[in-house]
C-alpha cells in the first residue's frame, strides 16, 4: 500500500469533564478545524458527593443533581461524546471501613450504569471486582496504579472487564516499551491511553510526592493549604528552571501522529477537569 493509500489514522482524546453544557458546545467547534483525524471520543470526570471518592477531593468537583447528570450524559450522547465516569481514589481506608461502605457503593455504580455511563476508571482492585460483579460497564485502568510492565497488562486484562490502561506517565518517553504495551493489550481487545499534558515532576525527576498526593485527596484533600499547602505547593515550587519543566513527561500535539506511528496507540487524555471550561476549551 503507498504512502497516499495508508487509510486516515483517527486519534482518540479523552478530555477532563467539568459537567457543564458549554463544554459539549464548545468541543464540536474546536474539532472542525482538524479534517476529523482527531475526535474526541470522551469525557473523563466525576462530581461531588458521590460514595466512591476519586482522585480528586469533593471541594474541587462540581455537584451536580441526578436530573442534571442524566440530562448532561443524554447530551453528551447526542453529540456523539462517551462518559468515562473516575472512581480512581487510590486508597479505601481501614478494609472494615470500606466493607462498610460497600453495599452503598454498589447501589452507586448500579446507578451510573443507569445514567448511560459508558466505561469507569478505576486505581483500587477491591472497586474493579465491583464494577465487574455489579455492572457491565468496562473498566479503564487509572494511570494511578501505575502500570510500567507488560505482564500488569495481562494480569489487569485478565482479572477484570478492562478495555483500557492508562499507562504510568514516566514511561511516556520509552517508544519501544509503549509499542510493546498496546500490542499486549490489544492481544486483549484493549488500548493503551497516554496522558499528554501530566508535569508531575520534582526538580525534573518523578515526583516524589505524587502517590501521596493521590492518597490525600482521597481523603479529602488539602483546602486549607496546610503544611505549606502540601503537596502542590511544594512540588510545583521545585519546578523553578526550564529544564524541570522541560524534563516532565508531556506529549506535544506534533509528536502525536508520531506515537501512533510508531507504538500504535491511537488514545490519548487530556488533563484538566477541575479547572474552569473555557480553560479546557482553550
Amino acid at each position: 500500500m503507498s504512502k497516499k493509500e495508508r487509510p486516515v489514522v483517527v486519534i482518540r482524546l479523552n478530555i477532563g469533564n467539568t459537567w457543564d453544557e458549554a463544554l459539549l458546545h464548545g468541543v464540536p467547534r474546536i474539532l472542525e478545524e482538524f479534517g476529523g483525524n482527531v475526535i474526541v471520543a470522551e469525557l473523563y470526570g466525576s462530581v461531588a458527593g458521590d460514595p466512591i471518592g476519586s482522585a480528586r477531593p469533593d471541594f474541587r468537583l462540581p455537584a451536580k443533581t441526578s436530573r442534571e447528570l442524566e440530562l448532561f450524559i443524554s447530551n453528551a450522547h447526542d453529540a456523539g461524546l462517551q462518559i468515562n465516569y473516575t472512581a480512581n481514589l487510590s486508597c479505601i481506608g481501614d478494609i472494615a471501613g470500606f466493607m462498610e461502605r460497600l453495599p452503598s457503593i454498589r447501589r452507586y455504580l448500579v446507578y451510573l450504569e443507569s445514567l448511560g455511563v459508558d466505561r469507569i476508571t478505576v486505581a483500587h482492585p477491591l472497586l474493579m471486582d465491583a464494577v465487574s460483579n455489579e455492572t457491565a460497564m468496562p473498566i479503564e485502568i487509572s494511570t494511578i496504579c501505575g502500570v510500567e510492565t507488560l505482564s500488569e497488562i495481562s494480569v489487569y486484562t485478565k482479572s477484570f472487564r478492562v478495555d483500557k490502561i492508562c499507562m504510568d506517565i514516566y514511561r511516556n518517553r520509552d517508544v519501544g516499551f509503549l509499542r510493546d504495551s498496546q500490542a499486549v493489550a490489544a492481544s486483549a481487545s484493549a488500548d493503551v491511553e497516554l496522558i499528554v499534558n501530566e508535569f508531575c515532576t520534582t526538580f525534573g525527576s518523578p515526583c516524589i510526592y505524587r502517590r501521596g498526593c493521590f492518597d490525600l485527596h482521597a481523603h479529602g484533600g488539602n483546602r486549607d493549604k496546610l503544611a505549606g499547602n502540601y503537596p502542590m505547593g511544594i512540588c510545583v515550587a521545585s519546578r523553578h528552571e526550564v529544564a524541570h519543566w522541560l524534563r516532565a513527561k508531556f506529549i506535544l500535539p506534533e509528536d502525536v501522529a508520531a506515537y501512533h506511528d510508531k507504538t500504535g496507540i491511537r488514545c490519548f487524555k487530556v488533563t484538566g477537569r477541575t479547572h474552569p471550561t473555557s480553560k479546557l476549551l482553550a
